[in-house]
């Protein structure tokens, strides 16, 4: 855009000043020489000084006129000047055939002046056209952001309404699925108490997932700490009890207030991917408070089936989510330590502290 707009005003200059060196040979016989170019020099250089120098300068002030009043006469006698100058040194130079030395009287000083003003009137209209155009190009581009600002609430508004009808339709199935699963429950607890508690415990898993982050988007520890030794209790039905695994909570850390689901995804981690079976390397999930922290740390063995131990979705998508909510205070690394697969999780419990009202759960299973 720049290199277009440089060429147009080479070419425009490049046309003024042929159509004046032509009518000046036509007219009074005189052909444009070196001296003539230089002149030419100094009027484009006022061209442009006045525009976007000495117009912006005096305009954009409560004292505009004052300043005009000021820079016009000072721009002329400037101009005036620098002719007169450039002819004088000619003559020293030698550059000049003729010996007449210039003089600075009333003939020199209108001619020159008028000149001046000519250019000046061309300066101004160029200085106002390019306002014009940089105002316009301005209110293009508000009206362009507005309007996309426009189409962007409306798709947010209609993915808003997209939302509400999915989760108003996404409510029939987990009362479905309670009353299902309470059904069961009533059914079976009689003749295998085992498979009723595992029921319980799914049931109140899922309606904790589903539940979660309604108070404030945090929720107290300790519930989660009872989920996660519901996930163990379940994990030990399904395997009569072989895993080797060890769940360690202090009492200080089940008051405090997290984002949901973070403990449950690092425990699901240590049964997809550990090695539950070795009764000499069992698997731990550690939760303590130390030095302000807030530390959660998980060791297992690394199974046959994921020799190779690579960072999945789930913690991936953890540690995005816990900086989302705690910034760069929060840290979640992950490395293989002496062949077990470790994570650590630390932060500070100064951000744990908010308080989140307990939402009671509409659908109950009652124990018998």
């Amino acid at each position: 855009m720049t290199v277009k707009r440089n060429l147009f005003h080479i070419l425009t200059w490049a046309l003024f000043i042929a159509y004046e060196a032509l009518s000046t040979k036509i007219l009074i016989g005189v052909d444009l020489n070196a001296i003539g170019l230089i002149n030419y020099l100094i009027t484009i250089t006022l061209f442009y000084l006045f525009a976007n120098q000495v117009l912006p300068w005096s305009i954009k002030t409560k004292f505009a006129f004052l300043r005009l009043l000021l820079c016009v006469p000072v721009s002329i006698l400037l101009y005036i000047f620098a002719h007169f100058s450039i002819d004088y040194f000619i003559i020293i130079l030698g550059l000049k055939s003729s010996l007449e030395w210039p003089r600075l009287d009333l003939s020199y000083i209108i001619s020159h002046t008028f000149r001046a003003i000519y250019f000046m009137g061309f300066s101004t209209a160029y200085y106002y056209l390019n306002t014009y155009n940089r105002e316009k190009k301005k209110s293009e581009f508000l009206e362009k952001q507005r309007l996309n600002d426009i189409i962007q609430q409306q798709r947010m508004e209609q993915e808003l309404v997209n939302a509400e009808n999915a989760f108003l339709k996404a409510q029939i199935n987990p009362h479905f699925l309670f009353n299902t699963l309470d059904f069961i429950y009533h059914q079976v607890h009689d003749s295998s108490p085992e498979a009723g508690e595992a029921i319980i415990d799914l049931s109140n898993m899922m309606r904790y997932a589903m539940d979660a982050g309604r108070n404030g988007g945090v929720e107290v520890l300790g519930k989660e700490i009872e989920q996660v030794e519901s996930l163990i209790h379940l994990y030990q039905i399904r395997k009569r009890g072989k895993y080797c695994i060890e769940f360690q909570a202090n009492n200080e850390v089940r008051e405090l207030y997290l984002i949901p689901l973070v403990l449950l995804t690092l425990v699901e981690n240590v049964f997809k991917h550990g090695e539950l079976l070795d009764e000499e390397n069992p698997a731990s999930i550690r939760l303590w408070e130390a030095d302000g922290q807030l530390h959660i740390c998980t060791n297992n063995g690394i199974a046959a089936s994921n020799y190779t131990i690579k960072s999945g979705h789930g913690l991936a998508n953890t540690a995005n989510r816990l900086h989302f909510a705690y910034g760069e205070a929060a840290s979640l690394k992950s490395q293989q330590v002496n062949g077990n697969f470790q994570v650590e999780l630390s932060v500070p419990v100064d951000l744990l502290q908010r308080p989140a009202p307990p939402v009671p759960s509409s659908i109950k299973i009652d124990r018998e």
